[in-house]
């Protein structure tokens, strides 16, 4: 199954257009962090996206930081800035965000529809394979 795009976060100055696509494929969450040299892309499973999405609830001034046991990176360190904030892929585990109100309340709701889509695909494929 191809990715299905659930969102694309896009910042634009003169110099460069940065963007945060979140992707959904069969069992993963895709977070895609791209300008026209660099690509970062983490892979998330369900226990990940669960964790991310707690991690920006419990964060509340304004920054939250996850750790993964699995990104797949191209370039060591790339990041998107938009007013205030950033979000970063950085070394081979860490992602960190600095997110304001809007930003934090539009990337939780992507995060948990992505959350259910996954759950609810984990139930077909248990009762595809139940049978």
């Amino acid at each position: 199954m191809p990715l299905s795009v659930l969102h694309s976060f896009i910042h634009q100055t003169e110099e460069k257009t940065t963007s945060l696509t979140i992707s959904l494929g069969d069992d993963a969450l895709f977070m895609t962090l791209s300008d026209k040299v660099n690509k970062n892309r983490v892979k998330l499973d369900l226990d990940e996206v669960a964790g991310l999405a707690e991690a920006i609830e419990k964060n509340r001034s304004w920054s939250a930081f996850h750790t993964f046991t699995n990104l797949q990176n191209v370039e060591s360190k790339n990041r998107i800035s938009y007013n205030d904030g950033f979000f970063s892929v950085e070394g081979e585990k860490k992602v960190a965000m600095k997110l304001g109100e809007s930003e934090r309340a539009a990337f939780k709701r992507v995060l948990e529809f992505a959350f259910n889509k996954m759950i609810e695909r984990k139930l077909e494929q248990g009762r595809k394979f139940g049978k």
